[in-house]
């Protein structure tokens, strides 16, 4: 979890968190299983909400979930990206906490998620 320097694990407002989930342990697991993992939950979660594939490619989904009146959570908006790698599903995802972050920051975090890239690190 990353988070802005003036906030912390237990109070923050906005955070960038990453996800790997190797094929060796879970064979089927695809970028698309992966959002509609994110989305089956939020729904299971929260009263209310909104949940949105952005875009979606053979390499990748960017997706957006609104989120309110959750279990043990404030309400937030995440936006995140899911690739399919050759070795595993990563994932990359903003969440800010609704009426906490200004919209001019959420705009531009959100376009960064989305202008997110994997590429393979040279040795």
């Amino acid at each position: 979890m990353f988070i802005p320097r003036d906030e912390n694990v237990d109070s923050w407002k906005q955070s960038i968190r990453t996800q790997i989930i190797a094929y060796l342990d879970e064979p089927k697991i695809s970028a698309k299983k992966m959002v509609l993992s994110e989305m089956r939950f939020a729904y299971n979660h929260c009263k209310q909400v909104k949940a949105m594939l952005i875009k979606q490619t053979a390499s990748f989904v960017t997706y957006k979930l609104d989120m309110h009146h959750c279990d043990d959570q404030a309400d937030q908006i995440q936006v995140g990206k899911i690739f399919n790698g050759v070795d595993a599903v990563y994932m990359v995802y903003y969440t800010a906490l609704s009426n906490q972050t200004s919209s001019i920051q959420l705009q531009q975090m959100s376009e960064m998620i989305k202008a997110t890239q994997l590429v393979k690190a040279d040795k």
